[in-house]
């Protein structure tokens, strides 16, 4: 974390990337956004977590000089309860890494058109950063 903040100051940007979070019995699928003085501004724990680590359970937002911003993760865009609260908050823009790997072969033109339709319902300006082939977003 330290190497983060350090670039995020000395480059002056913001920097919003996935993290293991270790917590007592668990770990967290998280996402974070370090701001560009090196604080962290926004933290996303994944609601949709289908390999056995702990889940979140809440949406935060964080006000940037580029408006407010909300951040989830990967699965967690087809999540009715995140969608509840995406829409009734209303950030100025959302984040999405993701790390598509499907077992079946290359990202297909259906799957682009559900996580746009997804998006859409949102009604908030969105920026999916997709990982493919597996190795993270």
């Amino acid at each position: 974390m330290e190497k983060i903040k350090k670039l995020a100051i000395e480059n002056a940007v913001s920097i919003i990337l996935g993290a293991l979070e270790p917590a007592r019995r668990c770990v967290y699928n998280s996402a974070i956004m370090i701001d560009r003085t090196g604080n962290l501004r926004l933290k996303h724990r994944k609601f949709q977590e289908p390999y056995g680590f702990c889940v979140g359970n809440t949406l935060k937002t964080a006000k940037t000089e580029l408006g407010e911003i909300a951040i989830i993760i990967c699965g967690d865009l087809y999540n009715d309860k995140i969608a509840t609260r995406i829409i009734r908050k209303k950030p100025d823009l959302l984040f999405v890494p993701m790390d598509y790997s499907p077992e079946y072969g290359s990202l297909s033109d259906e799957d682009i058109e559900a996580m746009a339709q997804r998006v859409m319902a949102f009604q908030v300006r969105t920026f999916v950063v997709n990982g493919s082939p597996p190795g993270g977003a």
